[in-house]
């Protein structure tokens, strides 16, 4: 094996190793917006069950949160989906 190959392999093996931790950073943040929207979506429902005018101002609040916490996760995984594409996998 020349060096010019070893060097090649090198730098293929560690674009595989950033590639990963690339992908296991998107799949982290995507699973923790996942969960921050089931807890948004629980609490949303626990305001709206007490029947409480000041507890239904709240769940607009935070259903306003769980909107931009969905538009996050969309943008996530759309420029996800982009740079994937990009890289050929």
């Amino acid at each position: 094996m020349t060096w010019s190959a070893a060097i090649a392999n090198l730098f293929r093996a560690v674009a595989a190793y950033f590639e990963l931790k690339n992908r296991s950073f998107y799949y982290d943040i995507l699973n923790k917006s996942r969960q921050q929207q089931k807890e948004l979506i629980s609490e949303i429902e626990k305001l709206r069950a007490s029947r409480n005018i000041d507890d239904a101002r709240v769940a607009d609040v935070v259903r306003m949160q769980l909107l931009q916490e969905q538009r996050f996760s969309k943008h996530l995984s759309a420029t996800y989906a982009a740079t994937d594409a990009v890289s050929g996998h």
